[in-house]
Order: structure tokens, then sequence, then C-alpha cells
């Protein structure tokens, strides 16, 4: 019974939370937070719990951790990273050859390093980032055949990029983390090619390293990723074309391409796709007239767009 209650806890916090932030209603995850706090704390002492129900502890509190940081909440979400954290190293030490545990322990430290980066606190993502990368490396080399593998590998290789892209002293060539990163985004996006937010990473991944192709000057090359880019978002919204997820990217990407077609005198095309933004933009605000994120994206590509039709 109790575990029944716990999957259905997890089930909450996971698949259920999912849909409702694809469909823009995040918000809505903020009563069954509440629901799923006051069910642990009604349980025993956390070292009296069985080893499974300690590992669904750990992804439940890491995933309320994701509600409080993308609704702004840092220091709420840091609270419960650090209790998923120490109850994923608590696990590793039990049991240091469960190359499960290990994974969930790497995972966590992702997490903590992503939030710790939001925070400004680049030194402790940096960290925490090492750590992930430490022990993802430790798996049993048939754990690449997974797919959570793959996905926090590549989730640490990109964030391991970013952050040496922060203190980029002059690259003549993209680091290895960052070309470890789009290789296996591809690789992801091979296996899987339905899966929808692999192809939003992937679009990501296009976008990142053909702006750092542009910044050590080989413009070609970082022109040919950004298409790249653009195509792979735009057949993601045709497959789902609802999605506000992947609309919020579409009209970002076009607000960016917009500009950097600028920035190389290329205005005429900038201001097609400033005003494509413009309409993807309006589309969002149609959905939801309170979000004042995609409001500032509409206003940024109305700015734009003034700007390139003077």
């Amino acid at each position: 019974q109790q575990a029944e209650a716990e999957g259905m806890v997890e089930y909450m916090l996971t698949d259920l939370r999912n849909g409702l932030i694809s469909v823009g209603r995040g918000d809505i995850m903020i009563g069954v937070n509440k629901r799923a706090m006051t069910y642990y704390q009604n349980q025993r002492e956390l070292g009296s719990l069985s080893g499974e129900s300690q590992e669904r502890y750990a992804r439940v509190f890491a995933s309320m951790a994701d509600d409080d940081k993308r609704e702004g909440r840092l220091e709420e979400a840091e609270k419960k990273y650090r209790i998923a954290l120490a109850t994923s190293r608590k696990l590793v030490q039990e049991e240091p050859m469960n190359s499960n545990r290990i994974f969930s322990l790497a995972y966590n430290y992702n997490r903590l390093g992503l939030l710790m980066k939001k925070k400004r606190n680049y030194t402790d993502a940096k960290r925490y980032f090492d750590r992930s990368n430490n022990l993802i490396t430790q798996l049993n080399p048939l754990e690449s055949r997974n797919r959570d593998w793959m996905d926090l590998t590549y989730f640490t290789y990109g964030n391991l990029c970013v952050e040496l892209n922060r203190n980029n002293t002059g690259w003549s060539t993209i680091p290895k983390p960052c070309k470890l990163a789009l290789a296996y985004s591809q690789k992801i996006v091979r296996h899987w090619p339905d899966d929808s937010r692999a192809i939003s990473s992937l679009a990501y991944q296009y976008a990142w390293q053909a702006d750092m192709l542009m910044d050590i000057g080989q413009t070609d090359e970082g022109f040919a990723l950004h298409k790249k880019n653009l195509s792979t978002i735009e057949q993601l919204v045709e497959k789902e074309p609802r999605n506000t997820e992947w609309l919020q990217q579409k009209m970002q990407v076009y607000v960016g391409y917009a500009e950097m077609l600028r920035d190389h005198n290329r205005k005429r095309t900038a201001l097609k796709y400033a005003r494509m933004a413009i309409l993807v933009s309006t589309q969002l605000i149609a959905h939801d007239d309170k979000n004042n994120n995609w409001r500032a994206w509409n206003q940024r590509a109305h700015d734009l767009t003034r700007e390139l039709e003077k």
C-alpha cells in the first residue's frame, strides 16, 4: 500500500507535471507539490524507509525543486535539491557499485549545478557539473546504450560547455565538451527520432554552437548551423502545433536569428524573421495574456521590426 501511494505521488510529480507544463499550466503543480510534502512529512524517519522508497523520495524532491526553480523560488528550490542530493549520496555510500544510484547522484549534482548557474554562483555550478561528469564516467560502458545515461551525459557536457564559454579567453576552435554535447544530442535523436524533447534540445545545441562558430570567425559554418536550428524547431512545431514550449522556443529562435542577420547586414531577411516572431508571440499571448515573458519577447520583436523598417 505504501509503495502504491508513493508511486502515485511520483506520477503526479513526473508524468502529470510534464503534461501540465506542455500546455502552459505548470502553475497547477503548486498544489500537487504541497500534497507531496504533506505525504512525506507524515512518514517515518527517512532512514527507516526501504532503499526503493528513499530513491523515490529523492526523485520526488528533485521534481518539486524543478518546479520551484521554474517559478523563480530559488531558495526553496535549493533546499529541495540539497535534500535530494543528500539522499542520493547516502544511497551510493550504502551501495557504491549500484549504477542506478550512481546515475541518480550524478543527475542531482547536475540539477544543483544548473540552479547555482541561475543564481550566478558560477564557481559552485562548475564544481557540481564536474562531479556529475566524474560520476557518469564511472558507469559501466554498457550503460552508454541506456537513454537516461545518454541524456545525462549530454546535459553534463552541455553545461560544462556553457561554463567554458563564460570564461572564453579567445578560442580558435570549439572546445571538446561542446562538440561532445552536440554529438550526444544528435545520437539521442537518431535513436529516438519521435522524442520531441530530444529534438528541442538538439535545436538548442545547433543554436549555441552556431553562435560559438560566429564568435571565432567561422561565419559560414555558423549560418549553416543556425539554419539547422530553424528547420529543427519548425518541424517540431509542425508536429505539435499547440505545444506552448515549442512555440516559445520558435519565437526565441526567430528573434535571435533576426538579430544575428541584422548584425551581419542582412536586414531584409532579418525583417522577415522579426515579423514572423511577432506572429508567434501574438499566438502565445492569445493563449495566456498574463504571461509577462511572452509579452517581453513580443515587445523585443516589435522593437526590432521598427528598427529594421527604417
